[in-house]
């Protein structure tokens, strides 16, 4: 029995469907599949690489900013650590003319961490003496930095403003050098 021409075409057509349809499940899809994963790992890579570049370019900067924080260093001992925020406080507050009521110190150790001198300071001015002390405290060299700022009218003068500064200072150890010398081969 033979097959009408027609229906040879329509039986040619429908196997190579089927072969399209198999081609595209088994081998198409898969290979686009991977190639979108692979456009998307790609988008994160060039990402990431920006974010290198970016940090790359401001390396410079950055290790010029930490030189100048540790240039400007608290003292390594803590005494003379003090001493020295307390001095600065002191100075800034008579620049400002604030009226400083009282300085409580207090060291803190967190575990594994730097040592922070805690200083509460207590004073009386105008809102420009304690704006000027405020600034000359923030514009700061040396690691201190403001925590709590309470500011409360006076109810005999108004003109007159409690200042009551919570400030920290970080005692930054110094750098670990290695050892040199005395070691093995």
């Amino acid at each position: 029995m033979s097959i009408p021409p027609r229906q040879q075409i329509l039986g040619a057509l429908t196997a190579l469907l089927a072969l399209f349809f198999l081609v595209d499940h088994f081998a198409l899809t898969p290979l686009l599949n991977k190639y979108r994963g692979q456009c998307r790992d790609i988008q994160k890579l060039e990402e990431l690489l920006i974010q290198e570049h970016s940090l790359v370019k401001h390396r410079e900067n950055w290790e010029r900013r930490v030189q100048t924080f540790r240039d400007h260093a608290l003292p390594t001992n803590p005494s003379e650590a003090e001493n020295t925020v307390l001095r600065a406080l002191r100075d800034w507050a008579d620049q400002s003319h604030l009226a400083v009521e009282s300085v409580r110190p207090r060291w803190q150790q967190e575990k594994d961490g730097p040592q922070i001198l805690e200083v509460r300071l207590s004073g009386l001015g105008d809102l420009e003496e304690i704006t000027q002390f405020l600034l000359a405290v923030e514009v700061a060299k040396i690691p201190i930095r403001v925590v709590k700022a309470d500011l409360s009218a006076m109810r005999a003068n108004p003109r007159n403003i409690a200042l009551n500064l919570l400030v920290q200072a970080v005692l930054i150890p110094p750098e670990k050098s290695e050892e040199s010398g005395g070691g093995t081969l």
